[in-house]
């Protein structure tokens, strides 16, 4: 009857984006909780609902949810954590061993860098295929139009950047978005905070802002 979502870091931004997919294209009540909400076991409603984790390399924090496996209509676990991490393999072992669905993300688990560059865009598509599996009809954009994007972007914000004084990104930074897009926006918040090393930017639609 509902779906839940839930991941921390990039993959929150996952979460939240599979959870927005199925309420707005495929009308299934879905939202997205911190993975600290499921310190305490859920209640009997958890029994309606499914449950979907998202963690490209299965942090502990992440495994939270995965303790209350049995309570929940379903659970899928997507991850990207294998053999080469024994404590996380073993944790997705023993989610699968317990019920949990697993959907692997084909990307390495990246444990070495901060800074995950494949993990945050192929969890967006990995979140995308669930949302069309439940009905969603989004089409995936090809991976070259994707890549094609990114270089343009990139080539715009050197241009526009370009002899601008350093000290004007020390200010707070806001994203602002449309259509309630800006809500979407955590995966962008937090590659500033760890790309940048400046604080986490505010991202509101352009109608939140009141004066």
């Amino acid at each position: 009857r509902a779906v839940v979502t839930t991941g921390v870091g990039s993959s929150l931004a996952h979460a939240r984006y599979l959870a927005w997919l199925l309420r707005t294209r495929a009308g299934i009540p879905a939202w997205d909780a911190p993975t600290a909400s499921f310190v305490d076991p859920p209640g009997p409603e958890a029994k309606e609902q499914a449950l979907v984790v998202f963690s490209q390399g299965l942090s502990p924090n992440a495994r939270f949810p995965l303790a209350h496996v049995e309570r929940f209509r379903a659970v899928v676990l997507v991850t990207s954590a294998g053999t080469d991490a024994p404590d996380r393999a073993g944790a997705t072992r023993a989610a699968i061993e317990r019920g949990a669905i697993l959907v692997g993300m084909p990307c390495a688990p990246e444990y070495e860098v901060l800074l995950r560059i494949t993990g945050p865009l192929v969890g967006y598509l990995v979140a995308l295929r669930i949302a069309n599996a439940a009905g969603a009809g989004v089409e995936a954009p090809p991976p070259n139009a994707v890549a094609s994007a990114i270089e343009d972007a990139a080539a715009r914000a050197r241009q526009v950047f370009a002899g601008v004084d350093p000290r004007v990104l020390s200010d707070p930074i806001v994203f602002v978005g449309t259509n309630g897009y800006a809500a979407l926006a955590h995966n962008l918040c937090a590659k500033v905070l760890e790309g940048m090393f400046l604080g986490w930017p505010n991202a509101v639609d352009a109608l939140e802002l009141a004066h």
